[in-house]
């Protein structure tokens, strides 16, 4: 998105506050939205003065020659969620993926050996561990039933992507961590990207920057290990599994 590096610490701070809800504090939380808000229009403002090059300039381009596309408030709630959504989810993916794969040290020798497994390893991630479990409430527009249940109009209804993606119909043996399990197979076999209307706007850049990211690591840390007696530390957000602390052995 453009986001210099100096400011980048900014943005974390205001992320981090906005999904904290083990932690929120309503005025923090404001100070945050508006913050984040404010720097997006100042940095939409300098990429109208002069051209930038990234992709909030061509947003900003197709905002200003083609007004009725973005509207000043979708370009800025734009900025807003692929930079914290884009992120977070991903940053995330990359600390509970390495996580399932030192736990399973077999597989990341497989992984290790076989560089060819790594997108199917990514999904794997994402169906055993991804970072939204749940999706946020919708409200049905008139009563329903689904299988055994009544759902009456009005009521909120929240599907939970960690129990489709562990659902024994689907996936044998849905909790074993298998990162063979999606080789060679065409599409997705999870809901971790949601599902129809609601698919993730990001799903192929997070895909790519898994790709990426544990590709380097293996590379780089190839006797990457967990530290013994150090278990890994959760943060306490419901519908997420993030980690805020993952310590390991970057050789033996």
């Amino acid at each position: 998105m453009g986001v210099p590096i100096e400011d980048r610490a900014r943005w974390k701070g205001w992320s981090d506050q906005l999904v904290g809800f083990d932690r929120a504090d309503p005025a923090q939380l404001n100070d945050a939205l508006a913050g984040a808000v404010d720097h997006a229009r100042h940095m939409i403002a300098e990429r109208r003065a002069a051209e930038h090059g990234d992709l909030l300039g061509a947003l900003v381009h197709t905002r200003d020659e083609d007004g009725d596309r973005l509207t000043e408030s979708e370009l800025i709630t734009l900025v807003f969620t692929l930079i914290i959504a884009g992120y977070e989810t991903t940053a995330h993916l990359i600390g509970n993926g390495t996580r399932a794969l030192l736990d399973h040290p077999e597989q990341w020798e497989m992984l290790r050996s076989d560089r060819d497994l790594v997108p199917a390893a990514i999904h794997e991630m994402l169906r055993h561990g991804g970072t939204a479990l749940i999706t946020r409430p919708r409200y049905a527009t008139e009563t329903i039933e689904l299988g055994d249940r009544e759902i009456t109009a009005g009521s909120a209804v929240i599907a939970v992507i960690g129990g489709a993606n562990h659902d024994q119909d689907i996936h044998e043996d849905p909790y074993r961590f298998d990162i063979t399990r999606h080789h060679g197979r065409p599409g997705e076999a999870h809901q971790a990207f949601s599902h129809g209307m609601h698919y993730c706007l990001g799903a192929a850049l997070a895909r790519t920057e898994g790709e990426v990211a544990f590709d380097a690591l293996l590379s780089t840390y190839p006797d990457l290990s967990l530290v013994p007696g150090r278990p890994p530390q959760q943060q306490a957000v419901p519908g997420a599994l993030r980690l805020t602390e993952l310590p390991v052995r970057l050789g033996t």
